[in-house]
């Protein structure tokens, strides 16, 4: 597989890495607490590359034969999080292995391993409704589970990786059109499962200036922008 390495994407890679770091230095150096945040920041960058590299090394072809356990295995230890996970901060999303393992961050490579073999086995008859309601609630399935824990953030997250998956490989106009409608319908039911900090999310996303408390990132985003401009304020200056 070397053979096909991209060296121009790695490469890019990792000079979007270095300037995140260099930028990340800049903005901690100042602050005792955090002056050694940019060093952590370079141990999970080398520790990503050398990760980049195994998996480029890696026949992908391989990884259809573990499509199927991947789907269940996803969706078992998601059931086992409502059942034996650990509750933190309101939310049940652990599993204590020794170390607390979140499920739901190994499930965004399940998920895609598995539409992927889902959407390439099909590909030819996604376009036809009952193959696209057949992923569509495939879906649903880990997305009603990790919605439940309560995760709204990895939920949304989950569906649009998958959605654009599904989208890419070719979808009907009417298609996408039914399942707008469909969303539509079902939000005023959607909208009552929702929890109080849930509703203010949303809420300061169409509308920051709604609620000062929630909206404090945004505020604090827009004071930066104002002090700094769209340079900052120099190397150094946090």
């Amino acid at each position: 597989m070397i053979r096909h390495f991209d060296r121009p994407l790695f490469f890019a890679v990792l000079l979007l890495c270095a300037v995140g770091i260099a930028m990340t230095y800049s903005a901690t150096i100042t602050d005792i607490v955090l002056a050694d945040y940019w060093q952590r920041q370079l141990v999970f960058t080398i520790m990503g590359a050398i990760a980049l590299v195994i998996a480029a090394l890696f026949d992908y072809r391989h990884l259809e034969l573990l499509a199927q356990p991947s789907y269940f295995v996803l969706l078992a230890s998601l059931v086992a999080v409502y059942f034996i996970g650990e509750v933190k901060n309101g939310a049940q999303r652990w599993l204590n292995l020794g170390i607390d393992v979140q499920p739901t961050e190994a499930g965004k490579f399940l998920l895609i391993v598995f539409f992927a073999w889902y959407l390439s086995r099909f590909q030819d008859r996604i376009r036809r409704l009952p193959y696209l309601l057949g992923a569509v609630i495939l879906l649903l399935f880990p997305l009603v589970l990790v919605y439940a824990q309560p995760d709204l953030g990895m939920t949304v997250t989950l569906a649009f990786i998958i959605g654009t998956l599904i989208l890419i490989n070719g979808v009907r106009l009417t298609h996408i059109l039914l399942g707008v409608a469909a969303a539509a319908a079902a939000w005023p039911l959607l909208r009552g499962t929702l929890q109080d900090y849930m509703l203010r999310r949303i809420e300061v996303f169409l509308d920051p200036g709604s609620n000062v408390d929630a909206a404090f990132s945004v505020q604090q985003a827009l004071i930066s922008i104002g002090n700094g401009g769209w340079i900052g304020m120099g190397w150094g200056e946090g």
